[in-house]
């Protein structure tokens, strides 16, 4: 479980982050979303198990990762930058995935 120095610290600073007080995060699990593709990708995660959290659609650069605040299933979804094409998963707290592109979309 992410410390509570790792839940605040980060280059990109997010509205999702901290959209609870801090010690209802520090309980909640998270979704981690990596980008490993070349090109920046949108995403989004459902906000199902936490109201308080944001379901915006966020930029990830290449080869950086984000985290959202969740406690249980959500979906996380993918679109092209012009918004032409989406695609997504259904996943669990506590669980990773990782953007190669539209068609590769893997869940740890």
């Amino acid at each position: 479980m992410p410390t509570s120095a790792q839940l605040t610290s980060s280059t990109t600073k997010h509205s999702h982050r901290l959209s609870e007080p801090l010690h209802k995060v520090i309980t909640m699990g998270a979704i981690i979303v990596v980008n490993s593709s070349s090109s920046p990708v949108q995403v989004f995660v459902s906000k199902y198990s936490n109201s308080n959290g944001s379901d915006e659609w966020f930029t990830i650069a290449p080869g950086k990762r984000d985290s959202w605040a969740r406690n249980g299933w959500e979906l996380v979804a993918f679109k092209t930058g012009n918004d032409t094409n989406r695609a997504g998963k259904y996943v669990p707290v506590d669980t990773e995935v990782v953007f190669t592109d539209l068609a590769h979309i893997t869940v740890n």
